[in-house]
C-alpha cells in the first residue's frame, strides 16, 4: 500500500540539469553533457529512485574521450545529481598526414572538432623527423618516445610563443633496442635553428639536466642574443652539457651529419 513516488517531480531530474564539477571550459565542449546523453542513449529524464542511477551515470561519463576518470556521482533530494570528473588536458598537436591531432600527456587522441584553428596554432607541435607518419591506434598515439615529447611540450607550453619555438621532433626511426626514455629529442625554432634537448623529463639518466635547467638555458640564450638564430645563425644548439651551451652553424652540422652517415 506504499504510494508510488517514481513520478513525483522531487524524485525526477531532467538529464540536462545534471551538474558537472568542474564546469567544462574550452576546449572541452560546452555541450559535453548532451554528447554523453546521446552516446549512451540516456533518457531525457531520470528517476532518482533508480538504484542503478549513480553507477550507470559514472559508466556513461567515463566513456567520453575528454574524461580521464569519474571521481564521484552524488544524488540528493530534491532532484539533484552532481558528477565530479577529472578532464583530460591537451598538451600538444601531433603532426600526421593531412594535419595535426590533439593529444593529452598520455598520448590519448582528443576530439579534433573541439579545437578551433587558433587553438591548434597555440599548442606545441610534435613531429617525427623526415615527415613520416606517427604510429597510432584509434584512441592513442603509440610512437616510441611520444610520451616524453608530450612531457616536454607540457613543460614548454607557457613559454612556447615567447621562445619562438615551432616543433618538438622525434628521431626518424629510433633503433628498436633503444628505450623510449633514452630517445634524444630536438626542438625547432621558427627562425630555423635546431636545439638538442636530449632525453625527456623523468628519464632519470645519470648526468641529464632537469627540465627546469634546460628551460633556464633556453631563456638565457634568448635573453643574451635575442633569438636562436642570433647572431649569425641558424644554428644547431646543444643545451645538454653541464658547463655551457654549444652551437654550430646549421650548414656545418648538416655536413657533419652527412659525413657520419657515409662512414656508417
Amino acid at each position: 500500500r506504499l504510494p508510488n513516488l517514481s513520478n513525483r517531480p522531487e524524485y525526477r531530474l531532467e538529464t540536462k540539469n545534471i551538474r558537472i564539477v568542474p564546469a567544462p571550459e574550452r576546449p572541452v565542449p560546452e555541450d559535453l553533457l548532451e554528447q554523453i546523453r546521446r552516446q549512451n542513449h540516456l533518457p531525457r529524464e531520470l528517476s532518482l529512485l533508480d538504484p542503478k542511477l549513480c553507477p550507470s551515470l559514472a559508466d556513461a561519463f567515463a566513456k567520453h574521450p575528454w574524461i580521464v576518470r569519474v571521481i564521484s556521482v552524488k544524488q540528493s533530494f530534491p532532484s539533484d545529481v552532481v558528477v565530479e570528473v577529472e578532464f583530460r588536458r591537451a598538451v600538444a598537436m601531433v603532426q600526421v598526414t593531412g594535419g595535426r591531432i590533439p593529444i593529452d600527456g598520455t598520448g590519448t587522441v582528443l576530439p579534433s572538432e573541439d579545437f578551433a584553428l587558433a587553438d591548434v596554432a597555440r599548442y606545441p607541435t610534435i613531429r617525427r623527423a623526415g615527415g613520416r607518419n606517427m604510429a597510432r591506434d584509434h584512441v592513442r598515439i603509440t610512437e616510441p618516445g611520444l610520451i616524453g615529447a608530450a612531457r616536454v611540450a607540457e613543460l614548454l607550453a607557457p613559454r612556447w610563443s615567447q621562445l619562438g619555438l615551432e616543433a618538438i621532433e622525434l628521431p626518424k626511426s629510433p633503433d628498436s633496442t633503444v628505450k623510449a626514455a633514452d630517445i634524444v629529442l630536438q626542438l625547432h625554432s621558427k627562425s630555423g635553428s635546431t636545439i638538442i634537448w636530449g632525453r625527456a623529463p623523468g628519464s632519470n639518466h645519470p648526468g641529464e639536466l632537469t627540465g627546469a635547467q634546460k628551460i633556464a638555458r633556453l631563456e638565457k640564450y634568448v635573453a643574451e642574443f635575442g633569438g636562436f638564430d642570433r647572431p649569425n645563425g641558424p644554428y644547431e644548439i646543444d643545451i645538454r652539457h653541464w658547463q655551457e651551451i654549444t652551437r654550430r652553424p646549421v650548414a656545418k652540422a648538416q655536413a657533419s651529419s652527412r659525413r657520419d652517415s657515409r662512414t656508417r
